[in-house]
């Protein structure tokens, strides 16, 4: 379903790697050096990165998109709308993606409402994961590690059916949404001993699903959706579910 750089070890130890992302449709890069050609042909212990650096980015984003909110629903709602901001709804939250061994991340978006069930959104996802192919790190081979980083842009609108349903004082809000836009792939494959490759590339994808909104008042809802995301790397299709768990704020009243 997704596109996996992955390593075939041959029998005697030595490491053949093969790309997943062809020529032309991404880049590829090779960084180190093998064992032989430097430390006098000592072999070191390990050179797998771990990518908590990508992680720690990530969540510092995710944090100021969280308080962010929270700073926003303490603002005057009324002087908002008087200036403008009645129409907007912001929303943010984690994000899962199957292909790629399963992504996940966090997402974030504007919205714009044209009626009060019809609404253009715009968002940006950032997932990722990282696996380990191999149990045993001691062996000839090594343990191989694959990190794969992916991001969407997508716009399109977003339709609410026209009834609500009543939970007690809460409100099941029902919705349909249709999306394009871009993604952009980039993997790394690390093993110990070896060498380094890395590869990238862009993609037109789209979504089709919906999902539902658990009003709890006149302007914060939180959203749970599932949608079949579609992405074309390298040429070919990859079919995704995607899953995006957030809270919603509304300006104005829906």
């Amino acid at each position: 379903m997704g596109i996996l750089i992955r390593h075939a070890v041959h029998a005697d130890g030595a490491a053949l790697p093969r790309a997943g992302v062809p020529a032309g449709h991404g880049t590829q890069r090779t960084e180190g050096q093998h064992p032989s050609t430097k430390d006098g042909g000592r072999a070191p212990s390990s050179n797998i990165r771990t990518s908590r650096f990508d992680k720690l980015a990530a969540c510092r984003t995710l944090i100021v998109t969280v308080i962010s909110l929270a700073v926003l629903g303490l603002y005057p709602t009324r002087l908002l709308a008087q200036q403008g901001f009645g129409n907007v709804e912001l929303v943010g939250g984690y994000a899962h993606s199957s292909g790629e061994n399963g992504l996940n991340g966090f997402y974030g978006g504007a919205s714009y409402w044209f009626t009060h069930r019809i609404e253009v959104a715009a968002q940006y996802d950032s997932l990722w994961d990282t696996s380990t192919l191999g149990l045993f790190s001691l062996t000839t081979a090594g343990q191989i590690s694959a990190h794969s980083r992916l991001q969407n842009v997508l716009v399109g609108p977003r339709v609410f059916w026209p009834g609500h349903f009543k939970i007690k004082k809460y409100t099941l809000s029902p919705y349909a949404e249709v999306q394009i836009g871009w993604s952009h792939l980039g993997q790394r494959v690390e093993q110990v001993n070896s060498i380094t490759r890395t590869a990238s590339g862009n993609s037109f994808s789209w979504l089709l699903g919906g999902g539902i909104d658990y009003g709890f008042d006149q302007h914060w809802s939180a959203r749970v959706g599932l949608d079949f995301f579609r992405t074309h790397f390298a040429n070919q299709g990859q079919s995704r579910w995607r899953l995006p768990l957030g809270v919603a704020y509304t300006f104005g009243k829906r």
